[in-house]
């Protein structure tokens, strides 16, 4: 995933490369995945979006690594539509530059 977004690496300005972000829903084996993740020299905190996974979380301002969906109104199914028209829309762009897919 590092080597895919170019992220770390230099530009011919010197500047380093910082454009990747992971939003990750944590709700079944994200915690799993965040651990293994986290163990990869390129890792650092803010790579991983931060959310508020519970209403004590917000009164406490409390954010943890992911998000959590629950059911109804607010639930998985409104965060995957949300994303698809964010996606439509250009607010999220998806961008692949890796010359060996493996």
């Amino acid at each position: 995933m590092f080597t895919v977004f170019k992220n770390g690496q230099g530009t011919s300005n010197g500047e380093m490369i910082d454009n990747c972000r992971i939003m990750l829903e944590i709700n079944f084996n994200g915690v799993n995945w965040i651990k293994k993740f986290q163990k990869h020299d390129m890792y650092y905190t803010s790579l991983i979006i931060k959310t508020y996974h519970s209403q004590k979380a917000v009164q406490n301002g409390k954010k943890d690594l992911g998000f959590k969906t629950v059911g109804g109104q607010h639930g998985k199914g409104y965060w995957c539509e949300n994303g698809a028209m964010m996606l439509q829309k250009h607010q999220i762009i998806i961008s692949q530059d890796d010359e060996d897919p493996s």
